[in-house]
């Protein structure tokens, strides 16, 4: 009954994985993502398997060893766990590559950012004349309501605490690796002003947010989020002494001295 069970058990967690992975890949890659309340069920279903296996395919003889009836149940169970946090982390990522493809449209160089450029100074005379914020972050505030949201879901519906915290680290470095792999893609280009301002935000309220949820600090410091900080302040310099300086925001700056600024 032990070895029925075990196999029944692999039987089950097969087709939960299958299962998660075909939900995910149903959603769609932008910052309207939310992760859906049955994958985060599924999650659990095998967390439940992991910490019931001990008690259905492992028995104690008489003499008190302990006997395994299926010597792999629990590497298995621990292979699919890791599985499910990589593939969450893998369509998390669809999303940042989603925004900073649209950031690249914005290139130096290309017709749209010529456009774009015209606009902007048509926004900057228009805000003078109304006194409201230049638009223009909806970009990096989607990307983060997205985040957010997402993180709120997860540790509301996924049992398991320490499944979380492995994910949220992982996505937080994966989501970093993406954006400075991005930026050396364009080391030898000047970044368009809207590039710099939604990265800064993205950059600053991601460090924080993923901090807030329990990220040790060593992993929060990357060397993937070191990089993009680095360009980004470059950036910021050379923005600061052009005519775009007024689209600057001290608050989203990546400054050492701006890091305790409350967020917007």
């Amino acid at each position: 009954l032990k070895l029925m069970a075990c196999d029944m058990i692999e039987s089950a967690i097969q087709r939960t994985q299958k299962s998660f992975e075909n939900r995910l890949k149903r959603g769609r890659d932008s910052p309207d993502f939310r992760m859906p309340v049955e994958a985060c069920t599924m999650i659990n279903v095998v967390y439940d398997a992991k910490k019931k296996s001990t008690q259905l395919c492992f028995y104690k003889s008489p003499d008190g060893q302990r006997h395994n009836y299926h010597t792999k149940i629990d590497d298995f169970l621990e292979k699919v766990y890791n599985e499910m946090i990589s593939t969450l982390v893998a369509k998390m990522v669809t999303v940042v590559e989603s925004v900073l493809a649209k950031l690249a449209r914005y290139d130096e160089g290309t017709l749209f950012s010529s456009f774009m450029s015209f606009g902007a100074s048509l926004r900057k005379k228009a805000q003078d004349i109304t006194g409201k914020e230049t638009p223009g972050l909806e970009l990096a505030d989607s990307y983060m309501y997205f985040v957010r949201i997402n993180q709120d879901i997860l540790r509301d519906k996924v049992n398991d605490e320490l499944w979380t915290l492995k994910a949220f680290e992982q996505w937080y470095v994966a989501a970093m690796n993406i954006i400075a792999d991005w930026l050396k893609e364009r080391q030898d280009i000047q970044l368009h002003i809207y590039q710099l301002i939604t990265l800064m935000r993205m950059s600053k309220k991601m460090f924080r947010d993923f901090e807030l949820q329990g990220v040790m600090p060593n992993t929060i410091n990357c060397d993937s989020f070191q990089t993009v900080k680095k360009r980004l302040l470059m950036e910021e310099s050379f923005h600061a002494m052009s005519e775009n300086a007024h689209q600057l925001n001290a608050a989203d700056s990546l400054r050492e001295d701006d890091t305790d600024d409350e967020d917007m």
